[in-house]
């Protein structure tokens, strides 16, 4: 009985966290067509410092991304369906950050008015 909410939790999160992602991956290119981006020298020492430090936490969380992906397809191929569910809910959290440390960037970079 546990058994089965649970994985029914597992595959309502998992339609839940897809349904988000795609939504902040609209958002995230309808920001980039509209903004414009400064040019390096526009950016303050500040400014250059933050988005180094988000470019290093976004490929770290990329890496994690790509293991779990891989771990789900190693799953779908060796074990239970319910397990490929649990690992590309994993897999979609992590891009879900992955996408939103983008957006932080590509905020940083665009022109202020």
């Amino acid at each position: 009985m546990l058994g089965e909410v649970i994985k029914w939790i597992i595959y309502v999160l998992l339609v839940v966290l897809l349904s988000y992602n795609i939504y902040l991956s609209v958002e995230m290119t309808k920001f980039k067509r509209r903004s414009l981006v400064r040019s390096v020298e526009e950016l303050s020492q500040m400014e250059t410092q933050m988005i180094a430090e988000l470019s290093k936490t976004k490929r770290k969380w990329s890496l994690l991304e790509q293991t779990l992906f891989l771990i789900a397809i190693f799953m779908a191929f060796k074990g239970k369906q319910i397990e490929v569910a649990f690992f590309i809910d994993l897999y979609t959290v992590a891009s879900i950050v992955t996408n939103k440390l983008t957006y932080q960037i590509f905020r940083i970079l665009a022109l202020r008015d």
